[in-house]
């Protein structure tokens, strides 16, 4: 005790538990570094790695001659008092806010922060053996920690990895746009090994640096010296089974299990072997059109193949690289990481995006950066979206436009840097973004757009400053037009706040990820209590409401089905865009339990408010289905409310359709079905009868004819769907639904020449 008490009266003891306390208390005033999660253990941690080994040494300078094992003991006590400061600090913010999860919360702090300073307190005896001199232990525990920094930057820039597992500094889990992040085995081993290479290093120290362990003492010397080897010998297990636990992976484990390669012009694309390969070629298909679009919009392409790495989903690409939901591109290597197999890929030609505009800037990442080191992540993502120029509804302008109605834009001016950019929601961040420099290059050209990405200096590449760009630009957007009916879909995807801004942001992400995984096991009562909790944290209630209300009305228990959805109904803190989703849920109740008017007039309200062009489709289905035979209606009212099976449901639409012959909406219903089943010519025979007959909407027709369009071009018939598609975009009543035909037109065109058609 008296060794203890006598400790804290050394500087290097004290200024670092002066420093802890004074992290604790600011890190309780930064957003989600503010409770006891992972942000506050990481940085904890961070801090933890250098203050660490100074308790250590001020220790060994005061205890000389002391036996190195009892150094560490009370160096890596004293160290692990240091953390209390964060751990009491963050529990209070808890306290006096929302509590998060705090068990997990000092789980990442003991790990992280705790492992750090038990590798600091051993690496500082360890380094103790080498003099008694206070300066060359000091200068080696500096090289050790900078060799481990170094080798950890180098990690990410070489290994497609996005985590870090570091002995001295913990762990990095990647991109911060994966909310959901929960203890596992991965980390667990890692930070075991942290606890084996201390122990080595102490009974190292031991060994040959105590001048209580003589040579005439054989036992003190045989028993530190096994002792180290069973330490360093388990660590070496560790270690060696590193990939197997998850924590030692790189590009060999990648391609190991995307082993399937296929090699083409301008790609190597690696993906699951059990991938058919009418999927794999419509991949490969898609990758070389979207290469031929960005060769011409930006006028050249990179040298060399690409590779990209497609997961079968986000536990296979969480797994493997750390990315579980957020698609990565590194454009200094050339290589894309995208989740599923979907066609077209939804994100394929903005990570392109991001190899192309490489070849315009240089330094170790290809993009534009600050001072050479701080990157400009808004220049870097709004290039990528003005390049994609994907339609999602409406277009990046239409969509800017209306953020700017609903006064959510970011204010570009301060946006464009590094802190700007990731305080913002990524979808106001990317979409502002890339409508701003979209603008850029239809104004000035892509010559000025790569002198930006070179220099990351608005005013040499335009000869003006941000400040009147942005100005010019605002009035750009605020001059189209946007009808009202399109706001509503725009505020509940912009109202949603960044993680900077969210309550329990990982707690959250974690209870809706389980919620939702126990529902669609069956699991009712355990998905139903995760996504109660989750709403005890905030945020729109209603997405979680539907999604318990849902399955509660599909194991037939109504009423409390409807008792949820009047929950839903009655939130305070919805945005109008949910209470119509649970409109829309409340009329699909009415009409399993057989209230036709009920479900009539919701869906009427639904199809009034305009949730979206894809939900205008499915009430005018549903209104006109309302109408028909009761043999169709039991079978089209199970369809569209999810309860059948795909096999079930193309045998029962099929047997319906084939039943009434002389019914479009029948034959369009049936016709989706074939395609969401990738039975394309049969498809294609049912949406031709589909546009044969009036549907009962112009929607429903435009997407017949789309639909159709695709089953074409999916079953080899190019030319047809080429036709198709330009009647389409002649045919649409928006821009973004124009553009879409289109694109999906020079996809066509692009199948039968390998070439883009020529611009008008």
């Amino acid at each position: 005790m008296n060794l203890q008490l006598s400790a804290w009266r050394i500087p290097s003891v004290l200024v670092p538990a002066g420093l802890h306390v004074l992290l604790a208390i600011w890190l309780s005033f930064v957003p989600l570094f503010d409770n006891l999660g992972f942000e506050r253990a990481f940085a904890t941690g961070l801090l933890a790695a250098i203050t660490g080994p100074i308790v250590a040494l001020g220790l060994l300078q005061q205890r000389r001659g002391a036996d190195p094992l009892l150094i560490f003991f009370e160096a890596a006590g004293l160290n692990l008092l240091l953390l209390m400061p964060s751990a009491i600090a963050g529990m209070l913010v808890e306290l006096i806010g929302t509590v998060c999860e705090p068990s997990a919360g000092l789980g990442f702090l003991v790990l992280l922060a705790g492992g750090n300073v038990i590798f600091g307190s051993a690496l500082a005896v360890g380094a103790g053996a080498i003099s008694e001199r206070r300066l060359l232990p000091a200068l080696a525990i500096t090289l050790v920690l900078l060799l481990h920094l170094a080798a950890a930057l180098l990690r990410l820039y070489r290994e497609p990895q996005v985590f870090v597992y570091s002995l001295p500094f913990g762990y990095w889990p990647g991109s911060i746009y994966d909310e959901e992040l929960q203890l596992n085995l991965a980390l667990v081993a890692a930070r075991a090994r942290t606890v084996w290479i201390a122990g080595g290093l102490v009974f190292v120290a031991r060994l040959f640096a105590w001048p209580g362990l003589r040579p005439w003492q054989p036992k003190g010397l045989v028993g530190s010296a096994l002792l180290a080897a069973v330490f360093f010998g388990v660590d070496g297990w560790i270690q060696w089974n590193g990939q197997a636990l998850g924590f030692d992976l790189d590009r060999a484990a990648i391609t190991q299990e995307l082993s399937r390669r296929a090699v083409t012009e301008h790609f190597e694309i690696y993906v699951d072997p059990s991938l058919p390969p009418e999927q794999l070629e419509a991949l490969v298909q898609d990758h070389e059109f979207r290469w031929a679009q960005l060769f011409a919009f930006f006028g050249r392409g990179p040298e060399g193949k690409i590779k990209s790495f497609v997961y079968a989903d986000v536990a296979q690409k969480g797994r493997l690289m750390g990315a579980k939901n957020t698609q990565i591109a590194r454009p200094w290597a050339k290589e894309i990481h995208l989740n599923g197999y979907d066609f077209p890929h939804p994100v394929l030609k903005h990570e392109l995006a991001h190899i192309f505009a490489a070849d315009l800037a240089s330094g170790p990442f290809n993009v534009p950066t600050r001072a050479g080191v701080l990157v400009n992540i808004g220049v870097v993502e709004g290039v990528a979206v003005a390049a994609d120029w994907r339609v999602q509804e409406l277009t990046v302008h239409e969509w800017t436009k209306a953020m700017r109605a609903l006064n959510l834009a970011p204010d570009l001016r301060r946006s464009l840097d590094l802190a700007g950019f990731w305080s913002l929601s990524s979808a106001k961040a990317y979409t502002a973004a890339g409508s701003f420099l979209r603008w850029l290059v239809d104004e000035r050209g892509i010559d000025k757009l790569a002198v930006l990405y070179q220099s990351s200096d608005f005013f040499l590449a335009y000869g003006e400053p941000l400040e009147v760009l942005v100005g010019q630009w605002e009035q750009y957007i605020d001059a189209l037009p946007l009808p009202e009916t399109d706001l509503l879909v725009a505020e509940h995807r912009f109202k949603q706040p960044a993680i900077f801004q969210k309550v329990c942001a990982h707690r959250s992400a974690n209870l809706a990820a389980a919620g939702q995984r126990r529902l669609a096991q069956g699991d009712l009562e355990g998905g139903s209590a995760a996504l109660l909790e989750l709403l005890s944290y905030g945020g729109d209630p209603v997405g979680p409401l539907l999604s318990i209300a849902e399955a509660v009305a599909k194991s037939g228990d109504l009423p409390r089905a409807e008792a949820l959805l009047e929950q839903a109904l009655s939130s305070s803190n919805a945005s109008e865009r949910s209470l119509a989703a649970a409109r829309e849920a409340k009329g699909n109740l009415a009409w399993r339990r057989g209230d036709p008017e009920a479900a009539r007039a919701a869906f009427q309200e639904v199809l009034r408010l305009h949730l979206s062009t894809s939900a205008d489709r499915l009430q005018h289905a549903r209104l006109a289905l309302l109408q028909a035979p009761p043999e169709v209606q039991v079978v089209l009212r199970s369809y569209l409310l999810g309860e059948l099976a795909p096999p079930a449901a193309l045998v029962r639409l099929g047997a319906v359709s084939r039943a009434h012959p002389d019914d479009p909406l029948l034959h369009y219903l049936y016709g989706k079905a074939l395609e969401n089943q990738g039975l394309y010519p049969e498809g294609v025979e049912e949406m031709r009868a589909a546009l044969s007959g009036p549907l009962p909407a112009e929607s429903l027709a435009l997407e017949a004819q789309a639909s159709l369009g695709r089953m074409l071009l999916r079953a080899g018939r190019s030319e047809e769907a080429r036709w198709a598609f330009e009647a389409l975009a002649t045919q649409s009543k928006s821009e973004g639904a124009r553009l879409e035909a289109l694109d999906w037109a020079a996809r066509a065109t692009f199948t039968l020449t390998k070439a883009l058609p020529r611009p008008e």
